[in-house]
């Protein structure tokens, strides 16, 4: 199984009256607005086979790359 690195912690700033509709909008949903922002960089994450070809990998390139099986 890959290795998978600590969750990590993003702050925006947003108008707060949008926060407070959105707040409002999610909990009618039965969701939140953390859920909502969580699925969509998920998703947006997500990217096709390929995307990544001749960027530099967020990790040391020493490392392997957290999505590796590590060696038993």
């Amino acid at each position: 199984m890959g290795r998978r690195l600590p969750d990590s912690t993003l702050t925006l700033r947003i108008d707060p009256d949008v926060v407070l509709w959105a707040r409002m909008r999610a909990l009618r949903s039965g969701t939140s607005v953390n859920r909502l922002v969580r699925q969509f960089l998920e998703e947006y994450a997500a990217v096709p086979p390929g995307f990544w070809e001749g960027l530099s990998p967020p990790w040391d390139s020493a490392e392997p790359p957290p999505s590796a099986a590590s060696p038993e």
